[in-house]
Formats: structure tokens, sequence, C-alpha cells
């Protein structure tokens, strides 16, 4: 790109994003776990057996995560005319074609016009990152239907000197079907919450799945799919 500095940034999302949950990623949050990983003809599961109440847990750190980029960017503003009389912001000052809407130095923003250049503007930040979707689960219900089973997704934030992390809920709890049969399911579950990008540093995602089995009942957890838009570059 001539007369600039500036790197190339994505602002629109792609829509093909997945991030696999396997059985291995569970953790119950009970300090005996009633449930445990299970092969049966070459395939793994986390199965919860008959009269049992599980809370199976499964924290998503690998995403990645983008916490924005600095305003000053020609792609992030949508031009890169400089601010002043004559730019296309006000700037810090009254001088045409000095500085950046942040006053940084040149060359970081070129002394464009904008007559030279006259983009509309970015107002703000383009977040960056991820943004969830929806949550595909994928488990099996034999010999009987089980009583209770349904799946939340959470975001968790730590900050420094706080006394919790903020839990911001994707998906509210939300019902699975729970009538045995033959075949797999695979139920996609959308957002609850509003599809934002997530781009609070230290943050990470969490699934919370409650099943309850009555007399005879096996449930068998083989993984779950976090959909997402991203714009990493």
């Amino acid at each position: 790109m001539s007369r600039t500095n500036a790197k190339f940034q994505q602002k629109l999302g792609n829509p093909d994003g997945q991030w696999t949950i396997t059985p291995k990623d569970i953790t119950e949050a009970i300090s005996s776990p009633v449930g445990g990983l299970h092969l049966a003809t070459a395939l793994i599961s986390y199965e919860v057996g008959a009269s049992l109440t599980a809370a199976l847990f499964a924290q998503v750190g690998g995403m990645l995560v983008r916490t924005g980029t600095a305003p000053w960017l020609q792609e992030n503003w949508g031009t890169s005319t400089q601010t002043g009389t004559t730019g296309n912001f006000s700037g810090p000052n009254t001088t045409a074609n000095t500085s950046d809407p942040d006053a940084g130095p040149y060359p970081y923003a070129p002394p464009f016009t904008a007559a030279q250049q006259s983009w509309v503007p970015q107002t703000g930040y383009v977040p960056k990152g991820v943004k969830p979707i929806s949550l595909d689960v994928y488990y099996a219900v034999a010999t009987a239907d089980v009583t209770t089973l349904n799946v939340s997704l959470t975001a968790v934030n730590f900050v420094n000197n706080t006394a919790a992390p903020t839990v911001t809920t994707l998906i509210a709890t939300a019902n699975l079907t729970k009538t045995k049969r033959t075949n797999l399911y695979v139920v996609n579950v959308p957002l609850s919450a509003t599809q934002n990008y997530i781009v609070t540093a230290d943050t990470y995602f969490q699934m919370l799945i409650n099943v309850v089995t009555p007399s005879t009942s096996v449930f068998d957890f083989y993984g779950a799919t976090i959909n997402y838009h991203y714009n990493f570059l």
C-alpha cells in the first residue's frame, strides 16, 4: 500500500469457524465423579450410567481472542487522512494535516488531505477475534429416557484484584432432547445472548451439561462444537 505504514485489517467476519469440545475435556464439579471416559467400538464418550446426577463442565481456552487494534490504523478508521482543518476528523489541534486522531507522530498516519483521499471514516474500533453463534452437542441416550438434560455456555473474564471473575451468559440453560433412541443426537443450540465479538482480555468459554438418569438409562456425551464467526487478520 503506497504512502502509508498501515497494515491490512479484516473487518467482516468469516462465518465458518468451529471449535470442538471432546469427551476428554469434561470435568465433573464434584469431588467424586459419577461418570467417566468410555470406549465402545473404537469410539470414546463420557458416559453417565443409570440412576445418577452429573454436572459435566468443559473449559474452552484455546480459541483465538483478539482485544482490538490501535485506532490510528488506516483500515481501522476507514481513512488515511490527517486530522485538522482540512482532514476528515477534528483533531487534537487546529493545524491542518498534523496528526492522526490519537496524535500519533509521522509516519504512522500519512499527510493526506480529505480532498486527496476522502473515505467514509470508521467511528471506532473494529472488533476482532471470535463471535460465538451457536453450539452443537452430540450425544446418545440408551435403554430409557433421561430425566434431565440441558446445556449452557458462558464467557468467564478475569480481572486483577477482583473478588471473582465476571461471567457472561452466552447460552442460558437450554433443554436437549431426552428421549432414548438407537441413533445419535446432534442438536444445535443458538446463542440466547446478543451475538458479539469477544474482545475482552483474559477470557475463556465454559460449557455445562446437566444430566439426571433414571434406573437403566445411560447417557453418552461424544462432543460439542462452538460455531463462530472470526476475523483474526
